[in-house]
């Protein structure tokens, strides 16, 4: 009887690559075998720093080639059992940023499907595509790699059992260059260049430093150089094509923004615009709501100091309409200081035909991406304030671009801990904003470490020195004592004084590596068999790091909870604090842990070593220590009693002395004198209000250390 050809399913799709995903077939993946070449023909495409994703990641040779290289990636594999193992297995990697789903609205700079398209069912092959374009940012950059012109017959195999014929690693369709373009073109893509090439390491190899570890010496061979300027190659077998594809075209927001500040800007033609008048002398905050972040606390203990100094004049505008409980997670501390809060901002658009080509609706020029510029710049037009902080990656653009437009005297950006290319919310139009945002004399860049201000520094190609640095600050207002705390938290938890508790307080998210945590955990168990773990915190992840934490048998010994308004009592029931994240910006709970007299152990990422005094109040791994080194100092630090009584007294006179809410406050306060308050549009001065918090003539003038020590000192510290 005449063999059948398999008719293959998702089902069994799935099934196969989950099944040769458990066995050593894995070793002869194109990936592993012919990854870094693919990297070293199209490096001149790949961005540093930016957003790559690997589409159809498989087991993640491609994305572990990319992560040594210092790339930043994230992956997608439609095999659920494959998209767990390399969530895993590509953790621990600086530059991974996790594996995203189906239903993800992410964008990245470059989408690479390399030996992917060969294998997606006729039936999914529209849905597959538009998933994979709108990974693409506009803009952005698509590689493809498939097999040229492969003949399927050639790559069958036989099963005797069911005496049915498939193709030995599931390939379902055979492209050439003509079609490739055709069906890529039907989900916006444009052909820049496609090569035929045989990705074999004896030819790539040699011709990349990195790869090769040996300096280049020579110019490139002609091939490699024509792949360079994207010109059509032919190189080794041509038994590969190698797609590059834009998606639409790139947009100029440096034009867009130009002609929209020029149109907005008051006395202009916009109609939008309002007619020009001297700047209020207030003070306007905008953030996107009051939920448990690092920088709704840290501007709330702004807020907080600057109504203690006197200012009479200060509002909170909230992007977003609080919609759940958490979300007024700073509400009740924000209320205190009788600040005026704004519940969400919203933009009266123009009615129809109120444009015209004299009078023409400044907004027109904008993206639709930046529609949401509009909502910010008719807040700041009735608001009129003469200074405006905003906070945040997404605020601090299009409420910067709207402040630029209305020449607002002081505005000052307070930018997330490292650029936004590391984060799910990513867009392309970002780095042009901020560029163009960075070249406005009335606008002041703040960051709150320097390995973040270094890191924007580097995306947007600007000097280091063009951010400023305001580290940030906590201000643990507990009426009971570090001592007290301790005891009341581990009662509740019934753990006795003798018992070690190492903890945590984050996120679940992928950039704070909570499977990598739980790893350390389970190798800190073995050397002390009766330590307990405290995880506070919650997240996207949540619910696979419990699973996580039963698989290595950590149930017994771990204790989740909730994130609390004040967490200083879980941390104060700790011995140790321990931070596993692959980046953070300037962690508040650092330094909360060390003015409780907790040590640290942390990872270097971010701002995370400018908190800690190394080897004192805490302890700073390598950047590529792995997780038994890490569990055995932790271990050593446990039961090292008399160091960790030293760190319980250097700790909280270390942030006393460093990190005060006062000191950042002042900080925060002075960065507004450092603008230069000129108008963008027509290069007039525009003269400066009375400081509202310097001029209060009432307000008793005290050195600002007196002050804090006296006012803001937590009361426990002082009565110790």
């Amino acid at each position: 009887m005449a063999a059948e050809r398999l008719k293959w399913t998702p089902e069994l799709v799935n099934q196969f690559w989950d099944n040769v995903g458990q066995t050593r077939l894995t070793e002869l993946s194109f990936a592993k075998l012919g990854g870094r070449s693919v990297i070293t023909a199209i490096d001149h495409i790949l961005p540093r720093p930016g957003r790559i994703l690997d589409f159809g990641a498989g087991d993640g040779h491609l994305l572990r080639f990319m992560a040594q290289r210092g790339f930043t990636v994230a992956g997608y594999e439609p095999s659920k059992g494959r998209a767990a193992n390399l969530q895993r297995a590509l953790e621990n990697f600086d530059g991974f940023l996790g594996v995203v789903g189906d239903d993800s609205t992410e964008t990245f700079d470059v989408v690479i499907m390399s030996e992917v398209i060969e294998h997606i069912l006729e039936e999914v092959l529209d849905a597959t595509l538009d998933r994979l374009a709108r990974f693409v940012r506009p803009g952005g950059l698509l590689v493809v790699t498939t097999p040229n012109n492969e003949d399927l017959d050639l790559d069958m195999a036989y099963c005797p059992v069911s005496n049915l014929l498939f193709h030995r690693w599931q390939h379902v369709r055979s492209l050439d260059q003509s079609s490739l373009k055709s069906l890529l073109s039907q989900f916006g893509f444009n052909e820049v260049v496609t090569h035929q090439v045989g990705f074999d390491d004896n030819i790539f190899v040699p011709h990349d430093a990195f790869w090769s570890g040996k300096p280049l010496v020579g110019p490139l061979p002609d091939w490699l150089e024509n792949m360079r300027q994207n010109k059509p190659t032919v190189a080794g077998a041509g038994n590969r094509l190698l797609y590059i594809g834009q998606k639409g075209g790139a947009t100029d927001y440096q034009e867009q923004l130009t002609a929209f500040q020029a149109l907005a800007a008051p006395g202009k033609s916009g109609v939008h615009a309002p007619k020009a008048s001297p700047h209020g002398s207030g003070m306007l905050m905008i953030i996107g709501s009051l939920g448990p972040g690092g920088a709704e606390r840290q501007m709330v203990s702004l807020v907080e100091q600057i109504v203690s100094r006197g200012a009479d004049s200060v509002a909170v505008a909230l992007v977003h309409r609080p919609a759940t409980e958490r979300e007024n997670f700073f509400r009740a501390r924000l209320e205190k200081t009788g600040v005026r809060i704004i519940d969400g901002i919203s933009a009266e658009k123009s009615p129809p035909g109120s444009s015209s080509a004299a009078n023409p609706d400044p907004f027109d020029v904008l993206s639709p991406e930046l529609a949401d510029v509009r909502a910010y710049y008719d807040l700041l037009a009735k608001e009129n304030p003469q200074t405006v902080y905003l906070w945040m990656d997404e605020v601090c653009i299009k409420g910067g671009i709207a402040a630029a437009a209305l020449q607002i005297p002081q505005t000052l950006l307070c930018f997330r801990n490292v650029p936004p290319y590391n984060f799910s919310f990513y867009h392309g139009y970002q780095r042009d904003c901020y560029r163009f945002l960075a070249r406005q004399p009335n606008l002041k860049l703040l960051n709150n470490s320097h390995a973040g201000a270094r890191a924007y520094a580097e995306w947007l190609e600007l000097p280091e020195d063009a951010i400023k640095v305001v580290h940030n600050a906590v201000d643990i207002d507990d009426e009971a004592s570090a001592a007290v705390l301790r005891r009341q938290y581990r009662a509740a938890l019934g753990v006795d004084e003798t018992t070690p508790i190492v903890g945590g307080v984050f996120r679940m998210s992928p950039e704070k590596r909570p499977f990598l945590w739980l790893d350390v955990a389970a190798i800190i168990r073995e050397k002390i068999p009766n330590v307990r773990f405290l995880l506070v915190g919650n997240g996207v992840q949540f619910d696979d790091v419990r699973a996580r934490a039963e698989q290595l048998g950590l149930t017994n010994a771990v204790v989740f909870a909730d994130l609390e308004l004040r967490p200083a009592a879980a941390i104060a029931a700790m011995d140790l604090l321990f931070v596993a994240s692959r980046m953070e910006g300037f962690p508040n709970v650092i330094l909360e842990a060390q003015a409780l007299g907790v040590p640290v152990a942390t990872t270097p990422g971010g701002g995370s070593p400018e908190a800690v005094i190394d080897g004192k109040t805490g302890c700073v791994f390598g950047r590529d220590t792995t997780a038994r080194v890490m569990a055995h100092t932790i271990a050593d630090l446990l039961q090292n009693r008399k160091w960790r009584k030293k760190a319980a007294v250097l700790g909280p006179q270390h942030v006393k002395a460093s990190f005060g809410v006062g000191r950042m406050a002042d900080q925060m306060l002075a960065a507004r004198h450092e603008i230069v308050a000129r108008s963008a549009v027509d290069g007039e001065v525009s003269p400066l209000a009375a400081d509202p918090i310097v001029k209060k003539a009432d307000r008793p003038q005290q050195p600002w250390a007196l002050h804090w020590l006296t006012t803001k000192l937590p009361s426990w510290m002082l009565r110790s």
